[in-house]
């Protein structure tokens, strides 16, 4: 396993050390989601990868100078609560599941599908990694 290790601390270091942090050592367990999009974004680009909800979602906000890719993301990270959602959103609770229903609408996401959960879990890492998104 002395192979796997050196592999494991030699991707900690170089993740590590592009990650901004000033940490002066890097555990692979702590860099296990930052090795998984960087080896997911090698071959293509990370764009590719996103989910099709949000590369949809984008273009809306884009056109319609709304926010409903921060909703989305701001609700997976309330754990899928209209309320404290729409506290974060500095909105009213009925306008947070008008932009829900639209948000399903537009894009078809299925909350139940946990796969589907992931993938959009997955893509906002990956926005945040190349710099397209970030959380306030």
């Amino acid at each position: 396993m002395l192979h796997q290790y050196y592999l494991e601390a030699e991707n900690a270091l170089s993740l590590g050390l592009n990650s901004q942090s000033t940490s002066w050592y890097y555990q692979f367990e702590e860099m296990m989601l930052p090795y998984i999009l960087h080896q997911a974004a090698l071959e293509l680009d990370a764009h590719q990868l996103y989910h099709p909800a949000i590369r949809t979602l984008i273009q809306y906000d884009q056109k319609e100078n709304s926010e409903m890719v921060r909703t989305v993301y701001e609700y997976m990270k309330h754990r899928y609560n209209v309320t404290q959602t729409a506290q974060t959103l500095f909105i009213h609770r009925t306008s947070m599941l008008f932009r829900l229903q639209r948000i399903e609408i537009l894009t078809g996401i299925d909350w139940d599908n946990w796969e589907e959960r992931l993938h959009l879990a997955l893509t906002f890492e990956l926005m945040k990694k190349v710099g397209e998104f970030k959380d306030k």
